[in-house]
């Protein structure tokens, strides 16, 4: 979520959701079974955030019958453009807010972060300070609105992450989710 009509509101919350969308009906739309009801004969209801799980620093399992997940971002800071996943993690950047440098009369452009997610876990994945344990997110220097995250693939090499000119290499050990192109031919 997030407003970039107004990026310099500091008092919105903001979230980044995933969910589950393996349940749906004829109608359409986002449906969970009603936890009152016994299995036998589940009713189906419209999913609220109280379906998914919060996962804003946590580092436990993601629970089997959770319907998704979010993390809430910090005061102000909102997602700016589109996310992608690729290899089982979700990119996307967010901008937040950044008070004025002291004896400066002009706002600034705000903060940029970018966010690596394991898509079926919400957890963070990627080690951006190379200390040895994954972060949520990096500061991404020069700040301002980052362009929305795309695979930079070439042939032969591993894919490549870039928002921008700001690039990462693949996550270690991500799973590959590379397509091969499949013909076949029948004779009749």
């Amino acid at each position: 979520s997030g407003d970039r009509e107004h990026p310099f509101d500091t008092t919105i919350e903001n979230r980044f959701y995933m969910l589950k969308d393996d349940n749906t009906d004829l109608t359409g739309g986002l449906l969970c079974a009603d936890p009152v009801t016994p299995p036998a004969s589940e009713v189906q209801r419209a999913c609220t955030e109280a379906d998914l799980v919060n996962r804003t620093g946590s580092s436990d399992p993601l629970p089997a019958a959770a319907r998704g997940w979010f993390i809430t971002l910090s005061a102000g800071e909102k997602v700016v453009s589109d996310s992608i996943t690729e290899d089982g993690v979700t990119f996307f950047s967010t901008n937040r807010p950044l008070p004025a440098a002291p004896g400066v009369c002009t706002s600034n452009l705000g903060g940029a972060r970018i966010y690596a997610i394991g898509f079926d876990s919400g957890l963070a994945v990627y080690d951006f300070d190379l200390d040895g344990n994954p972060d949520l997110f990096e500061d991404v220097a020069g700040g301002g609105f980052l362009p929305a995250p795309v695979n930079a693939k070439v042939p032969g090499l591993p894919s490549t992450i870039c928002f921008g000119p700001k690039c990462i290499p693949p996550v270690p050990g991500s799973s590959s989710t590379e397509r091969y192109r499949t013909h076949w031919y029948i004779e009749q």
